[in-house]
C-alpha cells in the first residue's frame, strides 16, 4: 500500500515577501530604471556633444562627480528597496560606464622622485589662479598677503580687473605700481585681464589675439579679444613658455534660459571659444620651448574641447587629489581650472589649496615643476 503524497504547506505571507519583491519594491525598481535610463542618455549626450555642439554648453553643466554619485545612489536605492532586478542594476552600470570619462576623477601617475638624478634641471613653483575681479570688495592688505602666502616663483593670474555694477561689466585695473610694492622681486607682465608675475627674467611676451572675432561686447576690447598671455622666461639657463589662459565662459549665468539673449550669447561664446582655442593650439604647435599652461579653461572633464590641448599632460596626475575640483572655492564640485605641461616638463607636486575662498570663487592651483 502506497503512502499518500505529502503536499507542501501553503506559503505564508512572510515567506512570499522574502521570495518576491513587494509591490512597493517593484514601483521603486521601475522608478530607478527610468532614472538610470535617463541619466545614461544624459551621459551619452555629454560624451557625444560636449565640445562639439554649442547648445550643449548650456545643458551639460552637471558636476562631473555626479557621473559617479548618481549611478551609485540609484544602485543603493534599488538594493535597499529589496528589488534587486538584474535589468535595473545592468542599466545603472551602463550609465556609470558611459559617464566614466566625464567624472573628473584623476588617477595619479606618481610624481617623479626628487632624488638628485637631474641635478642641473631647473625647478619652479607655479601658481595659476582666477582671482575673480582681483581685490575688489576685499581688504587689499589681506589679498596681497594671501598671494604672498602661495610663495610662487611664477604667478599666472586671471581676472586682474574690476566689475562695474549693475551688470558686472569688466573694466581694467591700473595698479601695477602697487603690485610691485606688495610683491617685490617680480617682473610684471599684463595684458587684458591677465597678470603674470615672474621672479625669473622675462625674455618675451605676447598676447594671443585672434583676428576673426566679432565686435567686443563692451568698451574694453582687450578683455574679449585676449584670452591667453604667453610669457617666455629664462629659468636655469634655458627659455620656457608660460601660458596664462582664461577661455570664454560656457554661458552667461546672468541670462534667463527663457529669453532669446541667452541663446544668442551662448552661440557667440561658442564661436569665440573656437577662435581662441584655434589660435592657442597653433601657437603651442609652433613653440619650441617647454610649456606650462594654466588658467580657467572653462572645460569640463571628458569634453571634446580638451582636444585643443593635445600633446599636453594633465599636471593633476602628479598630485594626491583624486578629484581636483576648483569651483566653487568653498565646495568645489566642478573642475574648471587646469594646469597642463608639455615638452618634457615634469610635475613634482600638484595641489589645489583649500584656502582663499574669501577672495575668489575659484581655488588656485599650485605646482612644483622641473624643466628638462
Amino acid at each position: 500500500m502506497t503512502a499518500p503524497a505529502t503536499l507542501p504547506a501553503p506559503a505564508t505571507s512572510g515567506e512570499r515577501t522574502a521570495r518576491t519583491p513587494s509591490r512597493r519594491a517593484r514601483v521603486v525598481s521601475r522608478v530607478v530604471l527610468a532614472l538610470a535610463l535617463a541619466w545614461g542618455a544624459y551621459a551619452l549626450a555629454g560624451a557625444l556633444l560636449a565640445g562639439r555642439w554649442w547648445l550643449w554648453n548650456g545643458l551639460g553643466l552637471a558636476p562631473p562627480v555626479a557621473h559617479l554619485a548618481v549611478p551609485a545612489l540609484l544602485v543603493a536605492v534599488e538594493l535597499l528597496a529589496g528589488a534587486r532586478r538584474l535589468g535595473v542594476l545592468a542599466a545603472t552600470g551602463v550609465a556609470l560606464l558611459v559617464g566614466l570619462g566625464q567624472t573628473g576623477v584623476v588617477l595619479p601617475a606618481g610624481a617623479p622622485p626628487v632624488d638628485g638624478s637631474a641635478p642641473d634641471a631647473p625647478t619652479a613653483v607655479v601658481v595659476g589662479w582666477n582671482t575673480f575681479s582681483w581685490d575688489q570688495g576685499h581688504d587689499r592688505q589681506e589679498f596681497f598677503a594671501y598671494l604672498r602666502s602661495l610663495d610662487a616663483d611664477v604667478y599666472l593670474l586671471q581676472e586682474h580687473q574690476h566689475a562695474t555694477p549693475p551688470d558686472d561689466r569688466p573694466r581694467p585695473v591700473d595698479d601695477l605700481d602697487r603690485v610691485r610694492r606688495e610683491l617685490p622681486g617680480y617682473t610684471a607682465v599684463a595684458a587684458g585681464e591677465f597678470l603674470t608675475l615672474s621672479r625669473h627674467p622675462v625674455v618675451d611676451s605676447v598676447a594671443l589675439r585672434p583676428d576673426d572675432l566679432p565686435p567686443p561686447r563692451t568698451d574694453w576690447p582687450d578683455y574679449w579679444d585676449v584670452r591667453a598671455l604667453r610669457t617666455d622666461v629664462r629659468i636655469g639657463g634655458r627659455t620656457v613658455s608660460l601660458y596664462n589662459t582664461h577661455a570664454p565662459d560656457l554661458l552667461n549665468v546672468n541670462r534667463s534660459p527663457f529669453g532669446r539673449d541667452f541663446y544668442e550669447e551662448l552661440h557667440d561664446s561658442a564661436s569665440r571659444r573656437t577662435s581662441h582655442f584655434t589660435l592657442l593650439q597653433d601657437d603651442l604647435a609652433a613653440n619650441p620651448y617647454p610649456v606650462v599652461l594654466t588658467g580657467d579653461l572653462n572645460v569640463q572633464p571628458g569634453s571634446v574641447d580638451l582636444r585643443w590641448y593635445d600633446g599636453l599632460d594633465d599636471a593633476a596626475r602628479a598630485g594626491g587629489t583624486v578629484y581636483p575640483g576648483t569651483f566653487p572655492a568653498a565646495f568645489p564640485l566642478w573642475r574648471l581650472d587646469w594646469m597642463l605641461t608639455g615638452d618634457g616638463v615634469e610635475v613634482l607636486r600638484h595641489e589645489v589649496p583649500g584656502t582663499g575662498a574669501e577672495f575668489s570663487t575659484h581655488r588656485p592651483i599650485r605646482a612644483t615643476v622641473r624643466f628638462p
